[in-house]
């Protein structure tokens, strides 16, 4: 089974970026979710979504309707990296996600 993809979207914030990203991969290995977390910036790539399980965007480059995936707004953490509301947003997604593989019947 792939690992969860978790693609942490920005722009100007260029290194806040990649540090939310690297955090945010530590806090999913402390908490033992089996996730790949990747950073793309829109000023190198625009033309069209990235392919992922979770969008999280640090600026509002798309919309819901136009991604394959869930996405959430994580500009808050630009400011405090540990902001308790986003991060609640973010593990809630990924506990549907567990909970949908851990439904799936055994082999």
């Amino acid at each position: 089974m792939q690992k969860f993809h978790v693609c942490v979207l920005g722009g100007s914030c260029g290194n806040r970026m990649i540090m939310i990203a690297e955090y945010l991969d530590e806090l999913f290995n402390q908490r033992s979710y089996d996730c790949r977390v990747t950073s793309i910036s829109v000023w190198e790539c625009f033309s069209f979504p990235p392919s992922a399980d979770l969008l999280l965007q640090l600026l509002p480059a798309y919309k819901a309707e136009e991604v394959d995936c869930p996405t959430i707004n994580i500009r808050k953490l630009i400011q405090d990296i540990d902001d308790h509301e986003t991060l609640e947003l973010i593990f809630n997604e990924l506990e549907k996600h567990v909970q949908v593989i851990s439904q799936v019947p055994a082999r």
